[in-house]
């Protein structure tokens, strides 16, 4: 498998932000817009197709880029709103494992300690992606993408308290479905 590398440019955002260049904005996180795809989706193929609609997107988008936000961000919400289009065009179809997605556990503990690590991984994901679509997507993108509530903001196009209280309440939630599962280590 093919290791990309994530090419960070600067940015400042105390300057104010231009339109970056095709090759520059392609540079600048193909590898972050790919993972990001690649998490949501569970396939390389369909990842490398969203984040390939995604650049396509930005690159006829970009005349119309007022700048003020960091390009990362602009690109995220684009790849989300790529894949929330992807989903609208498909028909139901069974949902897919992310295995590839998943580290196996150290074998050393024992297998019945790595059959346990992976179920909780794998009772954790389906609980995660039970949650409404808003509160999913926040809270993947702060955990998964290391957002930061101000950037999620941008990338959802909502408010800081409206994401504030999108993780708040998907942390509520995933306390109270878990709990079964995890017991008082999840607290």
């Amino acid at each position: 498998m093919m290791r990309l590398r994530t090419l960070h440019l600067p940015w400042n955002p105390t300057r104010p932000a231009t339109a970056p260049d095709a090759e520059a904005l392609a540079l600048l996180c193909y590898s972050d817009i790919y993972r990001y795809a690649l998490r949501r989706t569970g396939h390389v193929e369909d990842a490398e197709d969203v984040a390939a609609d995604t650049f396509a997107a930005a690159l006829e988008a970009l005349p119309g880029f007022k700048g003020g936000i960091d390009p990362r961000l602009w690109l995220l919400g684009i790849a989300r709103r790529k894949l929330t289009d992807r989903v609208r065009k498909r028909c139901r179809r069974p949902e897919q494992s992310l295995s590839i997605m998943q580290e196996l556990p150290d074998e050393s503990s024992g297998p019945e300690s790595a059959v346990l690590s992976i179920e909780a991984s794998e009772t954790m994901r389906c609980l995660v992606l039970a949650l409404p679509d808003a509160q999913c997507e926040a809270l993947l993108l702060q955990a998964a993408e290391g957002l930061n509530v101000a950037e999620i903001a941008v990338v959802m196009k909502r408010s800081s308290s409206a994401v504030n209280s999108l993780l708040g309440r998907a942390r509520a939630t995933l306390r109270e479905r878990g709990a079964p599962y995890f017991g008082d280590s999840y607290e």
